[in-house]
């Protein structure tokens, strides 16, 4: 698997040149990678950003031509981003965040790292509305097979599947991947900062999920 090149570390300020991730509260430091697909032909640069909070971690990633467009972890096909991206190359980006996710768990043996499939018109088309995005489906298709237990060990898909999120942790316990006290301290770090963006819980969501909670 290749692995995408880190550009910049940066301390979080209110001036940070990085793009701000849909939780920005909190951020003490961002990573910025670069990484490069294949799509029509032509080279085309990604930017994967991990933004690191006390105790956990949030990855995402957009083309490195729509870093200004405030809706670039929305866009994808033709049409939005102006190529198509096959399966292969989806793949390969994926792994390269999934080695970003894995190298931050590997210096911070005791937090969590995780990421949102973000949403899109197309997860609210009236033909098929879906529960889930349709990113978060594949993204946990592929962290499954990467984070794997007894190393690795994923949140339960329905604790936080209403919003697309996913977390991982390293086993650090000996005791059949039991979470440890450190551990759960940071859990708990993470479920303070998610309850106090709660504002911001139903644009995380497909518009069928969505439409329980209004």
């Amino acid at each position: 698997m290749r692995s995408a090149q880190l550009l910049k570390k940066q301390k979080r300020s209110d001036n940070t040149i990085y793009n701000a991730f849909v939780f920005d509260d909190g951020v003490e430091e961002i990573r910025l990678y670069g990484f490069n697909i294949t799509a029509n032909n032509k080279k085309r640069r990604y930017l994967i950003e991990l933004h690191i909070s006390n105790g956990f971690a949030m990855v995402k990633f957009y083309p490195k031509c729509l870093k200004n467009n405030k809706q670039k972890f929305q866009l994808r096909g033709k049409e939005q981003i102006g190529f198509t991206v096959d399966f292969s190359s989806i793949r390969e980006l994926l792994y390269a965040c999934a080695l970003v996710m894995r190298d931050y768990l590997d210096e911070n043996q005791n937090c969590f790292v995780g990421y949102i499939g973000q949403t899109d018109d197309k997860d609210n088309r009236l033909q098929k509305k879906r529960v889930r995005s349709q990113r978060s489906d594949i993204y946990n298709l592929l962290t499954n097979s990467i984070f794997i237990y007894p190393k690795y060990k994923l949140s339960s898909r329905l604790i936080f599947e209403e919003v697309n999120l996913r977390l991982i942790r390293k086993v650090t316990s000996k005791q059949e991947g039991k979470i440890t006290k450190i551990q759960m301290k940071n859990y708990n770090l993470f479920l303070d900062f998610f309850e106090k963006n709660k504002d911001k819980h139903l644009e995380l969501m497909t518009e069928k999920t969505r439409n329980q909670y209004l």
